[in-house]
């Protein structure tokens, strides 16, 4: 579980005046944060600010961090397939929620069972398509005025973020082959288009439901334990859930752009069952 490395040897929701879905007015409007990003490049990344991506998550299996994942709404958490594919079951599983150092621990810390878990129906595990998967709480997510806990807003039906500006999160490892970061670290990539992405790894590995971000000189990109995370586009100072931590060949190599699931694409999937 975790990054997929590639070896090369719902409450009901409506549209906000902005384009993206929000969700319903018993909790906070998605994608706030207490502190304002200034994410500037976790490999070639920065430590995050407690509270800066209120939305992250740590799912962990008998208290050992597996990957991570984005809240959706209070009981609702968005991850990758391949994070839960091997689980037999949901016995010791849990969700880290206001986790920032996730070995020392802070007063916000909210850790909730994962009740259930669907993975999507076309989910590949040799292609790694259709990697999504949602999970139920066993209790409501507690929300705070403050925004040190919030959930993440969803993008537009099909939307697309090439040439923008994307910031992935985790606590994965800081290089390839490297250790684990226990404090949130934070990377910001450029979205490439699908076309180039398939020069990159090959014309038949990139699908529709990928997305692709990164620099081509490398020194930046998520990395194993860092699945499942969330990919975000700021509009209006507003965090989107562009993608999915998915899988990429090695971790931040030049010319190899990391791979995420394309949020937009599964819109219609997630309000269906995530409620």
């Amino acid at each position: 579980m975790g990054f997929r490395v590639v070896a090369l040897c719902f409450a009901a929701l409506v549209v906000g005046s902005l384009g993206y879905f929000i969700p319903e007015a018993s909790q906070p409007a998605c994608g706030r944060s207490k502190v304002r990003s200034s994410a500037d490049r976790i490999v070639g990344g920065r430590y995050a600010k407690e509270g800066e991506f209120p939305w992250q998550v740590s799912l962990q299996h008998y208290r050992y961090h597996i990957c991570g994942g984005s809240i959706y709404n209070k009981r609702w958490i968005i991850t990758a397939a391949h994070c839960v594919e091997d689980l037999p079951s949901v016995r010791g599983f849990e969700v880290l929620i206001g986790g920032h150092n996730i070995i020392s621990g802070n007063k916000r810390e909210q850790r909730i069972k994962v009740a259930e878990f669907k993975i999507h129906e076309k989910y590949n595990t040799w292609t790694i398509d259709y990697d999504i998967a949602i999970l139920k709480l066993s209790s409501d997510i507690i929300f705070d005025d403050e925004h040190y806990i919030n959930s993440v807003c969803l993008p537009e039906k099909n939307e697309d973020f090439v040439g923008q500006d994307a910031t992935v999160t985790g606590w994965g490892n800081v290089k390839e082959g490297g250790s684990p970061s226990y404090t949130l670290k934070a990377v910001t990539v450029p979205v490439i288009t699908n076309e180039l992405c398939k020069k990159q790894h090959g014309q038949g590995e990139i699908t529709a439901t990928m997305l692709c971000a990164g620099v081509l000189e490398g020194g930046k990109d998520a990395c194993q334990d860092d699945s499942g995370g969330p990919l975000v586009v700021y509009k209006d100072n507003v965090a989107v859930l562009a993608g999915i931590v998915s899988w990429g060949y090695g971790c931040a190599r030049p010319n190899k752009a990391g791979v995420y699931t394309r949020v937009s694409y599964f819109i219609d999937w997630v309000q269906k069952y995530a409620v």
